[in-house]
């Protein structure tokens, strides 16, 4: 009878353990289930953020400290249109800083020119949204004059990183100048003593005088190229752009692209001292596209029309 027990408790207990077997294993499958549910979720794609609404293009006047000109600087910026949707998105713009000639200002270019519209009808045909800077910088053909006033410092050093970072815009390789008169010769210059900064530029009737006319060496506005308030032809030349040509060369990777343009009227910068300019910058390998015109002359409807031109070879 004893026998009995316990073989009977002996099948119960046998009995016992292997349905705790069976709902051992079945727990540990458990959460290997678990994790593959977690693994879907976590390989789905992230949701997207919502996009800014579309903007139309717009153009806006901003301005920096500059510690080199102690003071706010103030300049003009063009916005293509879907600009926020596009800085969402990552996008670097192209850009093209403006400079102005003398007695002129930054927004020469957006009342003088309607820079606005053709850029809008330019990014309608080359599918090229870029963004247009244009300072103001008095009569100082961008030179460095201490005291406050040092414009090339300002530009390089303090304009051009600061918009850079602030609208999202290309380096050097997306980087492009366009000057008229004054601010060609402030183009020419700039590019050449700072290879490996710009890609292409425009000069529009650039100010490469041989000598500087006698009514600009007298004009009490205008400081560059004097000592102590007289007009010295020694300074002008230390500062002229084909100065730097030989070091420019040496170092320079972008290949940088001239493209000028001027009037053979023109009787403020003669057409040979131009012509001269350009001849000096073939002669040393640099790409240049010389546009002679037959009509025109230092005058903004002139520019109006090689504005347009400029804008053409810069963004296509």
């Amino acid at each position: 009878m004893k026998k009995t027990r316990v073989a009977y408790l002996i099948s119960i207990i046998t009995i016992l353990a292997i349905f705790l077997v069976g709902c051992g294993s079945q727990s540990t499958k458990s959460p290997e289930k678990n994790n593959a549910s977690s693994s879907s979720q976590t390989s789905k794609p992230k949701q997207v953020v919502n996009l800014p609404k579309p903007t139309k293009s717009k153009v806006l006047r901003k301005s920096i400290y500059s510690a080199n000109l102690q003071r706010k600087w103030h300049y003009f910026v063009y916005l293509p249109k879907n600009y926020h949707r596009l800085v969402a998105q990552n996008y670097h713009f192209p850009v093209i800083y403006l400079l102005h000639g003398m007695e002129g200002a930054g927004s020469n270019f957006f009342q003088e020119v309607d820079s606005k519209n053709y850029l809008d009808q330019l990014e309608t045909a080359y599918q090229q949204k870029a963004v247009v800077i244009a300072p103001s910088y008095q009569n100082s053909f961008m030179l460095n004059y201490g005291k406050g006033a040092d414009y090339e410092n300002a530009f390089m050093k303090e304009l051009i990183p600061k918009t850079t970072a602030t609208y999202h815009l290309q380096n050097a390789n997306g980087r492009s100048l366009l000057g008229i008169s004054m601010g060609g010769y402030v183009s020419s210059r700039l590019s050449l003593k700072y290879p490996n900064s710009f890609k292409s530029v425009m000069l529009i009737s650039p100010a490469v005088w041989k000598v500087v006319p006698p009514i600009i060496q007298a004009n009490p506005q205008a400081p560059a190229f004097k000592i102590n308030g007289r007009y010295s032809q020694k300074l002008y030349d230390s500062l002229f752009p084909t100065k730097y040509l030989k070091r420019y060369l040496s170092v320079n990777q972008l290949n940088t692209k001239f493209y000028v343009e001027s009037s053979r009227e023109d009787t403020t910068v003669p057409f040979i001292n131009v012509e001269t300019f350009v001849k000096n910058l073939k002669q040393a390998g640099i790409p240049v596209t010389f546009i002679a015109d037959n009509f025109g002359g230092h005058t903004w409807p002139y520019w109006q029309i090689a504005v347009r031109q400029g804008y053409n070879f810069l963004l296509k």
